[in-house]
């Protein structure tokens, strides 16, 4: 009775730290850090009790590794440059290093396929409002946000220009969630395929709703990799044939009645994605031309800053000073940011994450790590077209992943985790696990 107790104490906490997020994006405009930044040290310190200082053990050759060793990096180079004043940096410490503290503690309590299925039945209620945004052209959720600098493209709805953003404020934010939520339905898919039916459908309205471009480059590339490693073990069953007509015909329905309706959504979607194609829209052309003059930033400065960087805020503070058509409030492009910010070094470092990631993802003959390898890489293709280091709700989601993957290296690599210690396992005749060597890296 008291072990069900804790296991709920401890799914309370963490539900209770995701809403106190989204309420701050709501209703605090500045100095979440002093908030968020003691309740993840305190939760982390709450797991670390509770897991009996049980540790996820990480070398040198994997995720976790690299990812702090470029937070160390980035936070002792902003440390240098930016000095006492710690605004410049704080973000760094509250998005990104405080949540991987806590992210490395809850993931050892978490269950990937329980967490999977809670993730999925949340995020398939949400693509349901998110058809409603899109066909509304209305937020939601609007209302709820007090903080007037969140209150993004307010003039756009009612509009063809409506854009779905949920609970998550901002468009691109929420997409990068929905194809997240993609992912869980279909390494968790339902019993019923009726909602696997309606929830994936919704789930792809959301995500053409956000008319994130970048998000929709993401789900291509994860869902063509998921579906490639699903073909190869898919067994067809004469359900599965008759299921399939019965689908054609109802869309074959739904398409004769809302012929006009849903060739205007089509041809809006299909504009949308042209145009993002065209060098003379507005945002390619900001992006663009961010890069070229970053890129020349860069080229043009010091060997020290060329290797380190100008500092955690060098990027937006350059763009604040040569604002491009009156565009200043971002760079929109975190491989950019860090390159102008922490240099060659951190460009690097972080480079070599994302290929980490990718390798293993690509290499991975076990679900689970492909399910949290394809997570981290839907958000770092997306990140090419804004910076998801300094959104507090994706770097939640980026650290759990990151520690999660790791987690489930290690496991699938015959390493359990045991107090304070790793300990290799090995199989034996009879199917039962039992103890090779402990391990302390």
């Amino acid at each position: 009775m008291s072990e069900m107790l804790k296991i709920k104490y401890k799914r309370v906490i963490i539900y209770f730290f995701v809403i106190v997020i989204v309420l701050l994006q709501f209703r605090m405009a500045t100095k979440q850090g002093y908030v968020l930044f003691p309740m993840e040290i305190a939760i982390a310190f709450l797991f670390f009790i509770w897991n009996g200082r049980v540790k996820i053990c990480w070398n040198e050759k994997k995720v976790l590794f690299i990812w702090n060793l470029f937070l160390i990096y980035i936070l002792g180079v902003a440390v240098l440059i930016d000095g006492i004043r710690i605004s410049a940096y704080q973000s760094i410490l509250y998005k990104c290093a405080g949540m991987t503290i806590m992210a490395y503690y809850i993931a050892m309590y978490i269950n990937h396929e329980e967490t999977l299925k809670n993730v999925r039945n949340a995020g398939g209620v949400l693509s349901l409002l998110g058809v409603v945004e899109c066909v509304t052209k209305q937020s939601l959720f609007l209302q709820f946000i007090t903080v007037e600098s969140r209150q993004y493209m307010v003039a756009q709805l009612g509009t063809s220009a409506a854009r779905v953003r949920l609970i998550f404020i901002q468009p691109i934010i929420c997409a990068v969630f929905m194809v997240f939520f993609w992912l869980c339905l279909l390494y968790r898919p339902f019993k019923s395929n009726i909602l696997n039916l309606v929830f994936g459908l919704s789930i792809i309205i959301s995500i053409l709703g956000t008319q994130s471009r970048s998000s929709w480059i993401a789900f291509v590339c994860v869902t063509l990799f998921a579906l490639k490693k699903k073909i190869k073990t898919f067994r067809f069953k004469k359900s599965d044939f008759y299921s399939g007509v019965i689908l054609l015909i109802l869309c074959i329905v739904i398409i004769c009645f809302n012929f006009e309706k849903l060739h205007a959504v089509l041809n809006f979607w299909w504009m949308r994605w042209i145009t993002g194609l065209n060098i003379t829209n507005a945002s390619n052309y900001n992006r663009v031309t961010m890069i070229r003059n970053g890129l020349n930033d860069w080229m043009r400065s010091g060997l020290i800053q060329k290797l380190f960087g100008g500092g955690a805020t060098y990027a937006i503070d350059y763009l604040k000073n040569y604002t491009i058509r009156g565009w200043n409030t971002a760079v929109d492009n975190q491989y950019l940011t860090i390159l102008m910010n922490f240099g060659l070094v951190g460009e690097v470092l972080f480079l070599y994450l994302a290929y980490k990631i990718a390798t293993i993802t690509l290499k991975a003959k076990n679900s689970k790590i492909e399910f949290w390898g394809l997570t981290c890489i839907s958000m770092l293709i997306s990140t090419f077209f804004y910076e998801m280091l300094s959104w507090t709700m994706i770097t939640m989601l980026f650290t759990l992943s990151v520690c999660m993957l790791e987690k489930e290296i290690r496991q699938a690599n015959g390493f359990a985790l045991c107090g304070g210690t790793c300990c290799l396992y090995n199989k034996d005749k009879d199917g039962r696990y039992n103890v090779k060597q402990k391990n302390n890296n």
